[in-house]
């Protein structure tokens, strides 16, 4: 009898392995497609938002806690259990799931293994119980317990792997920048710089001191055509890049009028005009604020010095 029951007992840990199998499987399946969902939603609202480097730190850091607690969940806890690592569904539990899939024999595999533990407790009729446990399990015998588990079901999981891959692979053909912008954007913040020539230069940090020649505009009379000073170029693409990067940015106009002696200037024919009541700064640092400020003066032209 002994021989039967561990027999029993062999087919239900062959079950109990199985299942762990298959939970790997569909744990795989699952995390998969909600990492492809996860970075696909992402990706479009990077692309649509642009956030700040704070939100983009928040949220790289997020998915990758994320993704991590989804792996732990779905694969790496049944690899455990398959190693029988921590808490294992029992020999009960089992014949639960298998009196699912095998309703005729739901209650004599469950009898059975309540009939071992009634022997193991009591002396009293000891005989007669293992003498209809072993009956039992010679019913059991033929019953293929692994077959309640159907790997072949998990491919009706598969479409939730293959629809966003495929949306992601029409994307990266169609328009790659929806993908790969925002991509780049949230795993590297900053990996360095690339010249008008296409030289890369790496680095974990980079330090802009822009000036004023970023997407520059030189306007002389109704004229306007892009350069940095007379004779000079504009500096190009920086401004797109920290534009990508979650950055707004704005024209601030610098003027530079012709160069006269002020001594040969009649001021009380000009229009004058004053600088700020409160000026401001163009820098965060502890420099002190202009008090004493030169005002500007404006002068009109008249057809006669057009003639």
């Amino acid at each position: 009898m002994q021989d039967n029951y561990q027999f029993l007992i062999n087919k239900l840990d062959s079950f109990i392995r199985k299942y762990y199998k298959n939970q790997i499987i569909r744990g795989s399946i699952s995390t998969v497609s909600i990492l492809l969902l996860l970075f696909i939603v992402i990706t479009v609202l990077e692309y649509a938002a642009h956030f700040g480097i704070v939100v983009r730190t928040l949220i790289f850091y997020s998915v990758l806690i994320l993704a991590l607690l989804v792996f732990l969940r779905f694969v790496l806890f049944p690899v455990f259990q398959l190693l029988k690592i921590g808490k294992v569904i029992s020999h009960e539990q089992a014949a639960d799931i298998i009196g699912k899939h095998f309703s005729d024999v739901n209650d004599v595999l469950i009898n059975t293994l309540q009939l071992k533990k009634l022997a193991e407790n009591s002396e009293e009729n000891k005989e007669l119980i293992n003498a209809s446990i072993n009956q039992k399990i010679v019913k059991l015998r033929p019953i293929p317990f692994n077959s309640a588990i159907d790997f072949k079901k998990n491919k009706k999981y598969i479409k939730f792997v293959a629809i966003p891959v495929l949306l992601i692979i029409i994307t990266l053909f169609t328009s790659p920048s929806v993908i790969t912008d925002p991509f780049h954007r949230i795993v590297k913040h900053v990996s360095g710089v690339k010249t008008a020539l296409g030289i890369e230069i790496k680095s974990e940090a980079v330090i802009l001191t822009n000036g004023t020649f970023l997407n520059g505009l030189i306007h002389i009379g109704t004229k306007s055509f892009s350069g940095g000073r007379m004779g000079e170029s504009a500096s190009k693409g920086i401004t797109e890049s920290l534009i990508n990067l979650g950055f707004e940015a704005r024209r601030m106009k610098t003027g530079t009028p012709v160069r006269v002696d002020g001594r040969t200037i009649d001021f009380s024919k000009l229009e004058e005009q004053k600088g700020d009541e409160i000026p401001q700064k163009f820098s965060y640092s502890s420099t002190s604020i202009i008090k004493n400020q030169k005002s500007c003066f404006l002068a009109y032209t008249n057809n006669n010095v057009h003639v």
